[in-house]
């Protein structure tokens, strides 16, 4: 038999290989979690506001609760009419939300993975995340968040960095779905502009980018200030008045008191599973960090931008509203959490360590 095709045809197709094996078992845990659990009090009480007849979201009903914007709602009421009440169907946009959630992700690391080694890192951490795997089938706007933020993450980047190659259709197209995000949830604001800020500023480091940000700025400010209008007429009459008079801390040390215990706890629940060497793999952030490659710099503003900013975001607004800090507030953050240590494991993988500073250092050593 002759091994050379298959072989040949697995490495020209291992990055497809690895998406579809980790797509294919990260369903399967996110199904079986589903069927071992029954709806909890909180997807009972949007179940209850999502059947009987349609309700009319242009009179600015907050339709669950004051963070759940119309989006879910949209997403989820055509179900829940005509299939009835069953966990399985009324769940049934989230299956494909959450299997787009995963194509997406494989497009990004496409883009900015060149190992297949560091593809399987992000697709194994993404697949085993425990927060993940609940959330993902769960009667809640959180099962959507995270494929939205790996979408607005996608486009925005595309619509930044190729700008002038993009049809007036395509931009329109994203255009209207940044609007999307910015009304399907109160979060879908921090996602929109972490994902703006963020691509900004990679693009303005090359020397020719003030010219396209001159023709891009129309259109960033009318997507911006529809999107604004979106908000605040979401959250007009609620947002800025305390809502609760919880302990914030319930379910997560005080930062104020125990910061380093605050801050294990954070990244051990970004991570979401502490099996198959995940603490071991989440080194690979701080060792990327320290290594003098290209993309360093990059690395170290998307973990700035796109990880603790939202997160300290969430937390301040917790704080204000006294409400409690919670892991799924931030389950938006996890998936591209999980592209940012498989990007800095690319890039210690590709790091060049027979010329760097360290080996020749021990060369001199031995000599």
């Amino acid at each position: 038999m002759n091994l050379v095709c298959p072989v040949n045809f697995i490495r020209r197709h291992c990055r497809v290989i690895i998406a579809v094996f980790f797509t294919s078992a990260g369903l399967f845990l996110r199904f079986k979690k589903l069927a071992n659990r029954d709806l909890w009090c909180d997807e009972i009480w949007q179940l209850a506001q999502t059947v009987g007849s349609f309700k009319p979201i242009w009179e600015k009903v907050h339709l669950i609760d004051y963070t759940c914007f119309s989006g879910d709602y949209f997403l989820t009421y055509p179900f829940v009419h005509f299939l009835g009440d069953s966990k399985w169907a009324i769940n049934i946009p989230h299956y494909f939300t959450t299997l787009l959630g995963f194509f997406i992700f494989y497009l990004i690391c496409r883009k900015y993975l060149k190992t297949a080694l560091s593809f399987t890192i992000g697709f194994l951490i993404l697949c085993f995340n425990g927060n993940l795997i609940f959330h993902s089938f769960e009667f809640r706007p959180y099962a959507v968040l995270p494929t939205l933020s790996l979408a607005a993450f996608y486009f925005i980047d595309m619509i930044i960095s190729k700008w002038e190659n993009l049809s007036w259709l395509k931009k329109s197209l994203i255009g209207i779905f940044v609007l999307f995000v910015v009304s399907f949830h109160i979060f879908g604001i921090m996602i929109i502009g972490s994902c703006f800020i963020y691509s900004i500023i990679i693009e303005t480091r090359k020397p020719y980018y003030g010219e396209v940000i001159k023709k891009m700025m129309p259109f960033l400010l009318c997507i911006g200030f529809l999107a604004f209008l979106l908000f605040f007429w979401h959250t007009s009459g609620t947002m800025w008045n305390s809502i609760n008079n919880e302990n914030t801390f319930k379910y997560y040390p005080d930062p104020a008191n125990d910061f380093i215990h605050f801050m294990r706890q954070v990244f051990a629940n970004l991570m979401g599973n502490k099996k198959y060497g995940q603490k071991f793999l989440a080194l690979g952030i701080w060792i990327a960090f320290l290594l003098p490659h290209k993309d360093r710099l990059k690395q170290i503003g998307f973990f700035l931008v796109m990880i603790v900013m939202p997160i300290l975001c969430i937390l301040m607004a917790d704080i204000y509203s006294g409400y409690w800090f919670l892991d799924r507030q931030f389950i938006w953050v996890m998936p591209l959490y999980a592209f940012l240590l498989s990007w800095c494991w690319d890039s210690i993988f590709k790091y060049d360590w027979k010329g760097s500073m360290l080996m020749r250092w021990l060369n001199k050593k031995t000599i």
